[in-house]
């Protein structure tokens, strides 16, 4: 659970193997064996559906909130975004963001 939190999620896998106060190998084998990912790889899964939660509900600027999220390289953060929702983050505003008028 502490994966959830964007002040662990924001800071990546490290932050996330600190949680666990486990050790780094230990962290890496229970996350492939339970979840079939790299504890990379799950951050990154939570930081682009937090994205994607941002994207609908905010209008801060897409760099500013793949930065929110943790991504330094706005360009990976827009790779990952497309690999996991099929579309780019400003489509996916476009079509999700809900306007109350």
């Amino acid at each position: 659970s502490a994966a959830q939190s964007p002040d662990v999620f924001r800071k990546g896998a490290s932050a996330f193997i600190e949680a666990c106060g486990r050790s780094h190998e230990h962290v890496c084998r229970t996350t492939s064996q339970r979840l079939g990912v790299t504890p990379t790889q799950y951050i990154n899964q939570i930081r682009i559906e937090h994205a994607a939660h941002l994207l609908r509900s905010d209008d801060v600027a897409i760099e500013t909130l793949a930065a929110q999220c943790g991504f330094e390289n706005t360009g990976y953060f827009y790779r990952l975004f497309r690999e996991r929702y099929g579309t780019t983050p400003r489509r996916y505003r476009l079509v999700h963001q809900h306007n109350p008028f």
